[in-house]
């Protein structure tokens, strides 16, 4: 049973501020931004090279975050076994939009590799942008 904290929501709920899921959605405005820009120009192959890198980087970035929360209560040797098998998962999982851009002639080899780093773009916009500019009641 999972139990109410001070705030009334139960531990496994995200809060309104938790930056994981902010990052998330500053990738997929990110995301739907450079797809209408490639699309309003009739660039098809960047607009699906950069969504397929996109969700591949935001699958990573759930990945990451999973295993992060998920070690924390372990030993520091087994903790370490898991990191690196985490990381060995999470670079096959980046080779795939790679290999099938390479593979298809109708997306875009560099708009992948930009597509697959649009989570860490994402963190870079949100906490300098956003955050920094907009919202100035942040504290770090």
């Amino acid at each position: 049973m999972k139990v109410p904290s001070e705030t009334g929501k139960t531990e496994n709920e995200p809060r309104a501020d938790d930056p994981v899921v902010n990052v998330a959605k500053t990738a997929a405005v990110l995301c739907a931004v450079v797809v209408l820009g490639c699309l309003a120009m009739s660039r098809f192959g960047e607009a699906k090279g950069f969504v397929l890198g996109s969700v591949f980087s935001l699958a990573n970035f759930a990945l990451m975050k999973r295993g992060i929360v998920r070690r924390l209560g372990m030993s520091s040797k087994r903790a370490g076994v898991e990191a690196f098998f985490s990381i060995l998962l999470r670079y096959v999982l980046l080779a795939f939009p790679l290999i099938i851009a390479v593979r298809s002639d109708q997306i875009s080899i560099v708009a992948t590799c930009v597509g697959v780093f649009n989570a860490q773009i994402s963190i870079l916009l949100y906490y300098v942008g956003w955050a920094h500019f907009f919202r100035r009641g942040i504290t770090y």
